[in-house]
């Protein structure tokens, strides 16, 4: 199993040397060769540059410890799903949960499962989103996550039609397609991806590292995307010392044809493969455009089945549209706290017989 070398490159410029830790090349482009991700053509350039870490490091900020688990302060949620990726959504909570709330409520088979939960106020102008992930942090930006949330506002009639989101990175436009899908309009990313190999696992791993509101690291896949060790290898990468404290996400993606991109991703702060990834898909288109590997409109195909189009608008931004459903929506009941220590063996990381 190897990951495909990068190939075709568009010339467009590095980002600079970020002077990591690790064993880590980052290959420069050659002189003169300097353009940039790009969208539509025409219009002046708006780069992605979404401030929305206040300082920290990631677009993955500290847990919310200080709020403590309030475990009696909510009890209606609603549950939904973006083209794989699912959440558990509360609607002007009176207090948002704790950590320890979001973890057990997220966790799968024990209680309501899902990749993260975000909460949702109405605001001048639109709504604000917050996000969690299913560990408990709170992060700056989850795309499908936010695709989600304005089909939450639409199911609630806090907007029609159209709404402008307040994430942690930033505002992001979002648009209905129809009753079942949902897109949102973003700058072209900030920075073009930076090519750089890293050793894991005992082998070297070429892929491209950008940030698109949280940072990802892509790898191209030479061969069908079955054959990734996507919780393995994507593990290692993940937290590798070339991306620093924060980590990366991590995508292993295969373009097999200028319109078509494949993609299966290990998702920070889930510590897991995901169903989806959207900025992950937003990532890898980048990582495509960069190298001439694709154009727009791109149709991608992620994990759960379910098919994402990226297109290039007017004025320097991207468009990523698909699946977005309000599934349930119920009470919590106390059972849902419940949230049982890993067996010995399953925190010792024995590995199965």
């Amino acid at each position: 199993m190897a990951a495909e070398r990068g190939r075709g490159r568009g010339g467009l410029h590095r980002l600079p040397p970020g002077g990591r830790d690790g064993q880590v090349r980052a290959r420069d482009a050659a002189a003169g060769r300097r353009r940039r991700v790009r969208g539509h053509r025409r219009g002046r350039r708006q780069d992605l540059r979404l401030p929305g870490d206040r300082g920290r490091p990631g677009g993955q900020r500290e847990r919310a410890g200080q709020r403590g688990p309030h475990r009696g302060a909510v009890s209606r949620f609603y549950k939904l799903s973006g083209s794989g990726n699912d959440f558990l959504a509360l609607a002007e909570p009176a207090q948002p949960p704790g950590p320890e709330t979001i973890r057990a409520w997220c966790r799968r088979g024990v209680s309501l499962g899902g990749d993260g939960l975000f909460l949702l106020r109405r605001a001048e102008g639109g709504v604000v989103m917050e996000y969690f992930n299913s560990d408990g942090y709170l992060a700056d930006l989850c795309l499908n996550g936010t695709r989600c949330a304005a089909q939450l506002a639409f199911h609630l009639g806090w907007a029609e039609g159209s709404v402008r989101l307040r994430t942690g990175a930033g505002e992001v436009f979002a648009r209905r397609v129809d009753e079942s899908r949902v897109a949102v309009e973003l700058p072209v990313p900030a920075e073009p991806p930076q090519e750089m190999t890293v050793e894991a696992g005992g082998a070297l791993w070429t892929g491209y590292q950008l940030l698109v509101g949280v940072p990802h690291f892509v790898v191209l896949w030479a061969s069908g995307l079955e054959t990734v060790p996507v919780r393995e290898l994507g593990a290692l990468l993940r937290r590798h010392p070339a991306f620093g404290p924060p980590g990366t996400n991590v995508n292993f993606v295969r373009f097999p044809s200028q319109d078509r991109m494949e993609i299966r991703t290990y998702e920070r702060g889930v510590e897991d493969e995901t169903l989806s990834c959207g900025s992950g898909v937003l990532a890898g288109s980048a990582v495509g455009i960069f190298l001439g590997r694709a154009r727009f409109p791109l149709h991608v195909t992620t994990q759960g089945g379910f098919e994402l189009e990226v297109t290039d608008l007017p004025g320097w931004r991207w468009s990523l549209a698909g699946d977005a459903r309000v599934v349930a929506e119920g009470e919590l009941l106390a059972g849902a706290l419940a949230s049982p220590a890993p067996p010995p063996w399953a925190a010792a990381g024995a590995p199965l017989a």
